[in-house]
């Protein structure tokens, strides 16, 4: 839809409201919400007073600022226990995780982000602690660029039409970069995140196609630089097309 002409504006305008809210920032005040959305004060309050009354929106009795409420916590279970690769694919992604002994991520297309749907930890090991519903740039993680390298040409087009910021000193910054590296991953089937979104963690990603060939997402391993050397790719990347190989042949 285009996001200048929404159908149901008062929807779109409460909606803008909630995506506010984020990791980074967690709480806002009426005056803050009003000056980053552009409404008038009065209709900041009554959409958030409306959300409380409903339970998406929670308010803080110290200080009277706005968060999210625990409802979204339980509409966002729902969400992803109801995806069909949840069910499908966790049980490979804990045996994967036991394998590896690394953090194992599954992640799909939003916009022009990748979001975590699901993570597997491997037991009794210090690993890369990733949050569900995170959401990264397509170009600086193994995930968003093996879901940006299968994922169809008007996607990429939009990622270079807006910045990107480098998050470390290797994070790709330039389209020519990007096309690179997409036929790189192409070609050989995996992606690599060379301490490009965060420094001291390294990751692997494969795409996911499920059994009718419908491409959806990546599944990755994130773990410490220091673990993930490039004499172990190899085998931790067979580890990854094994687990895609059985999501594959799933009825």
């Amino acid at each position: 839809m285009n996001e200048q002409n929404p159908k149901v504006k008062s929807l779109y305008k409460a909606m803008k409201l909630i995506d506010c809210f984020n990791l980074h920032n967690p709480e806002y005040g009426i005056g803050e919400l009003a000056e980053l959305t552009g409404l008038p004060r009065s209709s900041v309050h009554n959409i958030m007073s409306t959300f409380a009354l409903l339970g998406y929106i929670a308010q803080n009795e110290k200080n009277s600022r706005y968060r999210l409420g625990y409802k979204f916590l339980e509409r966002g279970y729902t969400t992803r226990k109801t995806n069909f690769f949840y069910d499908k694919l966790h049980p490979f992604m804990e045996e994967a995780a036991c394998l590896t002994g690394e953090s194992i991520t599954y992640a799909i297309l939003d916009g022009i982000e990748s979001i975590y749907i699901d993570t597997a930890y491997p037991p009794l090991t210090a690993s890369v602690r990733l949050n569900i519903g995170a959401r990264y740039p397509l170009y600086s993680t193994a995930g968003g660029k093996s879901i940006l390298a299968f994922s169809p040409e008007r996607v990429f087009n939009q990622v270079c039409e807006n910045e990107m910021i480098a998050l470390t000193d290797t994070t790709i910054t330039s389209v020519s970069e990007l096309e690179e590296e997409i036929k790189n991953i192409r070609h050989r089937g995996y992606a690599i995140d060379n301490m490009e979104n965060e420094y001291g963690v390294r990751g692997l990603a494969i795409p996911l196609w499920n059994n009718n060939g419908e491409f959806m997402g990546a599944l990755s391993l994130s773990g410490p630089a220091h673990r993930i050397t490039d004499e172990l790719i190899s085998g931790l990347v067979n580890i990854l097309l094994e687990v895609q190989r059985k999501i594959k042949a799933l009825q």
